[in-house]
C-alpha cells in the first residue's frame, strides 16, 4: 500500500508516480523501515512521524493512534514543513534533468571521476557495454541501465522494480563504473569476515540485515528460490537452496539458504567474490546488499 503512516498517499504524488521517491508506507511494513533507514543514512535523521509510528507499532497515525494530532505533527517538517516542501522542489528539478541521486556532492565527485577514465578502460575495468562515444550500457540484476557520463544521466532501460531500488542503484552504478579495476573476479566466494580489507567492516550501522529474509522464508526453500530467480538469481549447489546474483558485472554475490526445521531457525549466508571490494567499496557494497534484501523479501510477499 502506498499511502504513508502520516496519512499522504502517494499514489497522488508526482515523484513517486515517476518512480523518484519511494513510499514510506505504513508504520508496519518493510517499506516504513526500508524509508527510514535510507532517511536516517543519507541525512542522518529520519521523518519523525515514520520513526514513532515503527516504534509504537501503529500503521497510520490518523486511523491508529489515540494521541493524534500530537506535537510531532505540529512541531514537525513533515509533512508539508518547510523541509518536505524543499526536498519535493529538489527532487522534482533533479527528476527533470534525469537525475535521481541523492547525494549530491560524492556524485559529482565520481561523474569527474568517470569522465576522465579512457571510455576503452571503463568498459574493461567495469563490464559495461558502450552504446556510443558518450553512453554506457550496465546489466544489474535482470535489469538494463543506460548511464551518460556527458548529461550526467542514469536512466532504467529494463526492468521494473520501483522504488528505493530506483532512489539508491543508480548512484551505486555510477561508483562502480568510476571505481572499478582491472582486476578479474577471482572466482573465490568468501564470508564477509574474510574479504581483505574490510574483515571488521559488516557490523554495527554497516550491518547486512538477514534476519527478515529468514523469518519470511522459514522453512519454504522453493519460496525464496523461485522469488530469487524473479530478480535473476541463477541456482547454485549448495546449502538447502542457493543463488548467485550479479548486481554488476563484477560484482556476484552467493545467497545460500538453510530453510528451518524442528531443531534450527532459518539461516541465510552472503559469500562475495574475494575481489569485490576492488570494484566497490564496503559502504556501497553495504547499501547494495541491503536493497537487494529488502527487494526479495517485498517481491516474496506478492
Amino acid at each position: 500500500m502506498s499511502t504513508g503512516a502520516c496519512g499522504i498517499d502517494c499514489n497522488v504524488c508526482r515523484l513517486h508516480i515517476n518512480g523518484v521517491c519511494s513510499t514510506c508506507g505504513s508504520g508496519l511494513s518493510p517499506e516504513g523501515r526500508e524509508k527510514l533507514a535510507a532517511q536516517q543514512r543519507l541525512m542522518g535523521l529520519g521523518c519523525q512521524i515514520l520513526e514513532c509510528a515503527i516504534e509504537r507499532g501503529i500503521a497510520y497515525c490518523t486511523r491508529d493512534c489515540d494521541a493524534y494530532p500530537c506535537e510531532t505533527f505540529t512541531d514537525s517538517n513533515y509533512p508539508y514543513g518547510p523541509k518536505y516542501l524543499a526536498m519535493q522542489a529538489r527532487r522534482r528539478k533533479e527528476a527533470s534533468q534525469g537525475i535521481s541521486q541523492a547525494w549530491p556532492e560524492p556524485t559529482r565527485f565520481y561523474w569527474k571521476q568517470l569522465r576522465d577514465k579512457h571510455r576503452n578502460d571503463v568498459v574493461l575495468q567495469s563490464g559495461a557495454m558502450l552504446l556510443d562515444r558518450n553512453r554506457y550500457q550496465l546489466q544489474c540484476l535482470n535489469e538494463s541501465w543506460e548511464i551518460d557520463p556527458r548529461n550526467e544521466t542514469v536512466q532504467k532501460t529494463q526492468g521494473s522494480f520501483g522504488g528505493e531500488w530506483d532512489r539508491q542503484i543508480p548512484y551505486l552504478m555510477l561508483v562502480y563504473l568510476a571505481l572499478a579495476r582491472l582486476t578479474p573476479v577471482s572466482g573465490k566466494m568468501v564470508s564477509l569476515r574474510e574479504i581483505e580489507g574490510a574483515r571488521d567492516f559488516f557490523q554495527g550501522q554497516y550491518q547486512i540485515h538477514t534476519k527478515p529474509l529468514e523469518d519470511h522464508f522459514g522453512r519454504d526453500g522453493e519460496h525464496f528460490l523461485a522469488t530469487a530467480k524473479q530478480l535473476g538469481g541463477s541456482p547454485i549447489a549448495q546449502a538447502d537452496v542457493a543463488v548467485r546474483f550479479y548486481i554488476f558485472p563484477k560484482f556476484p554475490v552467493d545467497y545460500l539458504f538453510w530453510q528451518a526445521d524442528e531443531e534450527f531457525p532459518a539461516r541465510l549466508t552472503i559469500l562475495l567474490d574475494r575481489s569485490s571490494v576492488k570494484h566497490l567499496p564496503p559502504d556501497a557494497i553495504v547499501i547494495a546488499l541491503n536493497l537487494l534484501n529488502v527487494r526479495l523479501q517485498m517481491i516474496g510477499k506478492r
